[in-house]
């Protein structure tokens, strides 16, 4: 979350003349790339901030590009375990199956051939990027779920049903949008930083791996 706190009014002010052009207040949202090397990726900055801030948060940006994903290479991933404040806590995500389940494996569903074609695509960026790994005795089995964006890009989901229907059932609710709004309201600027594919930085525990499996062909 950006405040004015931190913001240096003298420094963004220097030079403001030379980019007033390139970051205006006038389009209703200005794309801006932050690392050359991916020309492709760029970041939104609405409007209705002041010019001088959008200058801020570009520079800022720009300092700080190591902490965006542009590919799926790029996925690191959490430690299974961090040390806080010389406190262990574990990252893992465990699945929390009722005893003696009888492993599913579903029915094979075949893809039309565009959403064949992106699921392969998907399929090999997350075997590369260390993801995804190939399973010779198969368990647990679902079929893969290709949506498309609003972007136009294709979304890889898992038909995880039985899975979920194998596993006890989580007693604490999601927080309310509510709750959020009220912690946020007292700042000026509010950043809304998506994460890249943020559903695979969790790891699973080593005996629930091979759980999550799906058909690739």
């Amino acid at each position: 979350i950006f405040g004015y706190s931190s913001f240096n009014r003298n420094s963004t002010n220097k030079g403001q003349g030379n980019v007033k052009n390139i970051l205006s207040c006038i389009d209703t949202e200005e794309k801006i790339v932050i690392d050359d090397e991916y020309p492709e990726q760029k970041v939104t900055i609405r409007r209705q901030l002041p010019t001088r801030i959008k200058i801020w948060l570009r520079d800022l940006l720009r300092v700080h590009t190591d902490v965006f994903a542009w590919t799926t290479t790029h996925i690191t991933g959490m430690q299974r375990t961090l040390i806080i404040r010389e406190e262990t806590f574990g990252t893992e995500h465990q699945l929390n199956l009722f005893n003696h389940t009888e492993p599913v494996k579903q029915k094979k569903r075949s893809l039309a051939s565009e959403r064949n074609k992106a699921d392969r695509t998907q399929v090999e960026e997350f075997v590369e990027a260390g993801v995804l790994q190939e399973v010779k005795y198969q368990m647990w089995v679902s079929n893969p779920i290709i949506v498309k964006k609003d972007d136009g890009k294709w979304k890889l989901r898992i038909d995880i049903t039985n899975i979920n229907k194998s596993c006890t059932r989580e007693p604490y609710p999601l927080p309310a949008a509510k709750l959020g709004a009220e912690n946020l309201h007292k700042y000026q600027l509010k950043c809304f930083l998506n994460a890249y594919k943020g559903y695979h930085q969790i790891l699973m525990v080593e005996k629930d791996e091979e759980k999550p499996e799906f058909f690739t062909r």
